[in-house]
């Protein structure tokens, strides 16, 4: 898609599938470093939303592990969300594929883009379990959050056959909260959560430079984290996983990642008229930076893709 003018932009909208039935019962595929803590902020914090969680996980010492100590977090006036061990995920409303077959090495963030690296394994993975689940009759939605997030979607629509309604990524919100850690909550984000990410300092009072500058800051941030000897993945759990799910799911404004013109679309989203409205914004120059952001993301997912 190629928008015209920011008013063409300001109009779109995503036909993603909105939860209308709640509460909803959530399967998580992976019990790593960030599906383990993704299932520890949606049982802290979908109460109102969630009926009970399930997971796989493929190393039964951490299956274990995630079931005894995840499963024993409540109070006495708090017990929080029910929490399995399932074999069988068919039967939840929403599954989320949190799987990774193995985050590079540290010091290897110098040589390409950590995310992309991991295209090949996870694409494998996810075929596995989207070619499983649906022909066990799973019609809910799908929620993509391990990486590269935005190219997984593309991969399951494109190649696994998924309706483009019942796939949306979840990166893009910790990119929004890297951006604000630096920029300060008015910050917008644009594009992937990944290298072609695009940061406006403040969409209302937009200045190029600035923007510039948060950008590069926030694209390399967990570069940063990796050099001092960690692997990013607390801020990725609780801001593109547990707090937008949530978001998505009480139907709230919320970033995440969206088909919209023939590709996934970072962006912020919020409900309107049944549908998924993106941001409409007023600057010339803004809308210049967002176009060369949207077309970045066409090429590099034609390029990874085809």
């Amino acid at each position: 898609m190629i928008w015209k003018n920011k008013e063409e932009y300001s109009k779109s909208f995503s036909l993603a599938k909105m939860v209308t039935d709640l509460p909803v019962r959530i399967g998580i595929i992976g019990a790593g470093d960030v599906g383990r803590n993704l299932l520890l902020g949606l049982r802290l914090l979908g109460k109102d939303c969630l009926s009970e969680l399930s997971f796989w996980e493929k190393n039964p010492f951490q299956a274990e592990r995630v079931l005894h100590e995840v499963g024993v977090i409540r109070s006495v006036i708090d017990p929080l969300v029910p929490l399995y061990f399932e074999e069988d995920l068919s039967s939840n409303d929403i599954v989320v594929y949190a799987a990774s077959g193995g985050v590079p090495p540290l010091g290897e963030e110098k040589q390409a883009d950590v995310r992309l690296m991991q295209f090949g394994t996870n694409a494998d993975i996810l075929t596995h379990w989207v070619t499983t689940l649906e022909s066990e009759g799973f019609n809910g939605l799908y929620f993509i959050l391990s990486d590269p997030v935005d190219f997984l979607c593309q991969f399951a629509v494109e190649s696994l056959g998924v309706s483009a309604e019942r796939v949306i990524g979840f990166g893009q919100g910790v990119m929004y909260a890297r951006a604000a850690f630096y920029g300060g909550e008015q910050v917008h984000i644009y594009g992937p959560h990944g290298a072609g990410l695009w940061v406006a300092n403040d969409p209302l009072h937009y200045d190029p430079i600035l923007s510039q500058e948060l950008t590069k800051k926030t694209r390399v941030e967990n570069i940063y984290i990796r050099e001092i000897g960690f692997k990013p993945f607390i801020g990725p759990a609780f801001s593109s996983g547990a707090l937008s799910m949530l978001s998505y799911i009480r139907s709230e404004t919320h970033y995440a990642s969206h088909f919209l013109g023939g590709i996934y679309w970072g962006e912020q989203y919020s409900p309107k008229d049944g549908y998924w409205h993106i941001e409409p914004i007023n600057d010339d120059r803004l809308f210049t930076d967002i176009l060369k952001t949207y077309e970045r993301c066409e090429r590099d997912v034609r390029q990874l893709l085809d």
